[in-house]
Order: C-alpha cells, then structure tokens, then sequence
C-alpha cells in the first residue's frame, strides 16, 4: 500500500508521472487536491480518496471496486466505463458534469451522495437527503434495494428512526413512483 502526502504532490506532477506508469491498489490518498489527474485504466482497488477534491479527473475504465471517495469533490470527472463496484460516495459531491455511463455502480454507497442527475439521481426533501440508482434507494442514512423498501413492514420503518414510520407513510408511494 503506497501512502501520498501534499509534500510529494503539491503540485500533482510527481503523482502524475507515478500513475503514468503505477497502479495505486490500496493507495491513501486522503484530502488532497488531486484535480486534472489522469487515472484512465488504472487498478485503485481499496485505495482511499476520502475528502478529496478530484475535479475534472479522469478514471475512465478504472478498476475501483471498494474505493473510498467519502466526502469528496467529484465534479467534472470522467467515470465511464469504470468499476466502482462496493464503492463508496457517502457524502461525496458529483453533479450533472459527472460522467458515469457504463460504470459499474453495483453496491455502492449512495447515503448523503449529490448525484449527477442521471445514474445518481436525488429528490428533495426538507427531512431526509434522498438518492437513488436504478437498484437502489438511500434515505437519510439508510441503504436498501428498492424492493426492499416496497417491501418493508411498519416495524421495519419504525425502528430505522424516530418519527421514520409517519414521514414514510406519507411520501412512501410518491418516493417509489419517483425511482422506478
């Protein structure tokens, strides 16, 4: 597992160069400012972007299943076609200029996600941050397969918050028109 500091990519260069011929598997990556970089067909299975600004990256065709970009900025960045199987955008930022087509996002965590508005969608909402892909739905800090949240029994939804069950009873069937 390879570790970066700002000190040896202040200027993204040194990174750059390295990734030109290095894949970062398990990399620690954590709050740098890695924007402009080109990770095109790269492995950075497990490595760690969390609070990281990544704008206007590319990680076209990347291999990164398991990666952390919890709390990122992921703004103009290029992910099509890249494997992001079990990862993680908790928090993370994308928006409208961020390509996913193709991606892999089976698995991935969506919670407090701002999507891009086609593979990543959110609906407004004054108590709960709402996103959801084709299979899954996140409120708040819950995750589930839409067809799990069809499925859940009052008792489900009750114990996943306080005041949960009277919220979902009135936006479920809105909610679940919305997402399909």
């Amino acid at each position: 597992m390879k570790s970066f500091n700002r000190e040896e990519f202040a200027d993204c260069q040194n990174l750059q160069n390295y990734l030109n011929t290095h894949d970062l598997v398990g990399a620690e990556l954590f709050s740098l400012n890695l924007q402009d970089l080109d990770f095109s067909n790269r492995d950075i299975y497990k490595s760690n972007f969390r609070y990281s600004n990544i704008h206007n990256s590319n990680f076209k065709s990347v291999f990164a299943s398991n990666v952390d970009f919890e709390g990122a900025i992921i703004t103009e960045t290029d992910f099509s076609l890249a494997d992001l199987e079990d990862a993680d955008f908790y928090d993370a930022d994308l928006d409208e200029s961020t390509l996913l087509v193709g991606a892999n996002i089976e698995g991935i965590d969506i919670r407090l996600c701002t999507g891009d508005g086609k593979v990543i969608k959110n609906i407004p909402s004054t108590v709960y941050d709402i996103a959801y892909t084709k299979t899954s739905l996140a409120i708040g800090c819950q995750q589930h397969k839409i067809l799990e949240w069809q499925n859940f029994g009052d008792e489900e939804i009750s114990s996943m918050d306080r005041g949960a069950l009277d919220w979902w009873k009135e936006n479920r069937d809105l909610i679940l028109r919305l997402v399909k």
